[in-house]
């Protein structure tokens, strides 16, 4: 998710490095989507017979909060502020931001702490100059940056 973003697609290997990314982007938002609704992909006791439901041992929260910690310890970057900065870049690849927009939807509605650091780091700025590139050039990421800001704007538990 760290790309540069002055690079010019200039050869094969940059091509697939781009690819590679939007991938890595698609991969992560299809991830928090499970993780702030694991009741939509719960299987039904009707699919498999003799299978086990999986014990679920921590609330949407928790899992979110541990993910970005480890994220930051991991790649030594602030994921939010990663996610943040590919949604600045909207006009320029607006299928990457709206890919952005869902996870930072996903981890907003999922912890409290994502939202005041995203808060923090002026995300609501960032959002709405997305959601002006949305409304005049692509539909899909207009729908997200309206998420995104109904999420900011809902209160925490500590406002």
């Amino acid at each position: 998710i760290g790309e540069d973003e002055d690079d010019e697609v200039s050869s094969p290997e940059s091509e697939q490095m781009i690819l590679l990314h939007n991938l890595a982007l698609a991969v992560l938002a299809n991830s928090l989507e499970i993780i702030e609704h694991p009741e939509r992909y719960e299987s039904s006791e009707d699919e498999k017979p003799g299978a086990r439901p999986r014990l679920r041992t921590e609330d949407s929260s928790n899992i979110a909060k541990s993910f970005l910690g480890e994220s930051q310890q991991l790649s030594k970057k602030e994921l939010l502020a990663t996610l943040i900065g590919e949604l600045g870049n909207a006009s320029a690849k607006p299928h990457n931001a709206t890919l952005s927009a869902k996870c930072l939807g996903s981890l907003f509605r999922s912890a409290d702490e994502a939202k005041r650091r995203a808060k923090e780091l002026g995300a609501k700025t960032v959002v709405s100059t997305a959601l002006d590139v949305g409304v005049k050039t692509h539909v899909k990421l207009e729908t997200e940056c309206q998420k995104v800001l109904r999420a900011l704007e809902t209160q925490t538990e500590n406002e």
